[in-house]
């Protein structure tokens, strides 16, 4: 078994890695090859920054073709931070910026209140009672976040967990078949994020 983490020059790798380390013993591989994704078992795509910074990075090294033809395998994908929202149709985030298109829906800016933005530091999650992504996590947990900007599906079906931000609940994880995709970094979420991992493996 093997998991590909990907790297296109955007994201936390060794966090991710070392979480991953943690909880399977399947060869781990953060590869800067795309084609490492065809014998691949699993994927994560991480992601920090800028929307249209991470999709002209995903185009220039050649990735975009390459996750299309492993999301349609069926194989189990897990977007984390950037990495969710890349998955979406498009986003406002300076301008207007085409995604990766596995998701109906567009990426927008956070509302506005008394609330900080970024959103940073840790946030209590309400998920779906009956989700696999959620097996053996408490409802409430706590789980760790950096973002300015919010994932609004069309489906909300494929809406997994939500928090409260500006009195309003904002999507912080999907799940749609083999797609799995976090607002927050479970990498940097303690056990909660561990055991999020433990189920995406088990998927």
């Amino acid at each position: 078994m093997k998991l590909t983490i990907v790297d296109y020059g955007i994201g936390n790798l060794e966090s991710i890695f070392n979480a991953c380390r943690k909880i399977t013993d399947i060869n781990i591989n953060v590869s800067a090859n795309p084609q490492d994704l065809t014998n691949s078992d699993y994927a994560i795509l991480p992601g920090v920054g800028a929307f249209s910074h991470a999709v002209n990075s995903l185009e220039r090294n050649n990735w975009i073709n390459s996750l299309d033809s492993y999301v349609e395998s069926k194989r189990p994908i897990l977007g984390i931070c950037l990495g969710m929202q890349l998955f979406f149709q498009n986003s406002y985030e300076f301008g207007l910026h085409k995604g990766l298109n596995y998701f109906e829906g567009e990426v927008i800016k956070l509302p506005e209140c008394e609330e900080k933005l970024p959103n940073v530091g840790w946030r209590k999650i309400h998920h779906k009672d009956k989700s696999s992504m959620f097996n053996g996590i408490d409802q409430d947990s706590y789980f760790y976040f950096t973002h300015s900007y919010r994932c609004k599906p069309i489906d909300k079906k494929i809406i997994n967990s939500s928090i409260n931000f500006c009195g309003e609940d904002i999507p912080s994880s999907t799940q749609y078949k083999n797609i799995w995709s976090t607002q927050f970094h479970p990498e940097k979420s303690a056990e909660p994020g561990l055991i999020l991992l433990k189920n995406f493996f088990n998927s």
